[in-house]
């Protein structure tokens, strides 16, 4: 990871460890002290497994071109990981059938490739090098409830999250969580409308 010159601020907190939620965090992580990725569930450790979290991770999924390009630049060498995990290489017009309002289209090598593979393997390959940069912090089973905001409630400044005890899982306890920058990658789940009611939005 190649830090940017140019510091933001002290940290930023990513709620949620969706794809879009680990990407984000990884950029950031180029730009902030420390960036603090709040996740409902438990990310696996030794192997790829499915998430309660992500209801669709059983389901083929493909990556096109542009996409592999970006999360190539991001996690160098990601592409063999997932070559090597079992994705395959497929060609978008001569492997993959297409079906639109008129019937299925004529299949043809268009030299335009994708990569496919089940999305858990894909979220456990990033969770795992996201793990490895220093300033990364990946804080799970935890819930966010609520936001924290300046006295003059102009600016969101971190987050209320509650939490299971590192030390003690059974011991749950909140905290208040500063931030110079809050993402809220959620999903569909997401509670940011009621969190902005609560500080005056």
């Amino acid at each position: 990871m190649v830090r940017n010159a140019s510091t933001v601020g002290d940290r930023a907190v990513v709620i949620g460890g969706s794809m879009a939620g680990l990407l984000t965090a990884r950029v950031l992580a180029d730009f902030f002290n420390k960036v603090t990725i709040l996740e409902r569930d438990s990310f696996p450790i030794e192997a790829p497994e499915p998430r309660k979290g992500i209801p669709q991770c059983r389901q083929l999924h493909i990556l096109l071109t542009r996409g592999k390009q970006i999360m190539e630049e991001l996690f160098p060498g990601l592409e063999a990981e997932l070559l090597d995990a079992g994705a395959a290489v497929l060609d978008m017009g001569g492997d993959v059938e297409w079906l639109n309002p008129f019937g299925w289209g004529i299949r043809f090598p268009s030299g335009f490739q994708a990569l496919s593979f089940s999305r858990y393997i894909l979220d456990w390959l990033i969770y795992r090098r996201l793990s490895k940069i220093d300033n990364i912090e990946i804080i799970e089973a935890s819930y966010v409830k609520g936001l924290l905001a300046s006295e003059d409630r102009t600016r969101v400044t971190g987050v209320t999250v509650r939490r299971r005890g590192i030390e003690n899982p059974e011991q749950i306890y909140q905290e208040e969580l500063p931030a110079q920058l809050v993402i809220d990658a959620s999903g569909y789940s997401s509670q940011a409308p009621k969190w902005l009611e609560a500080i005056g939005y």
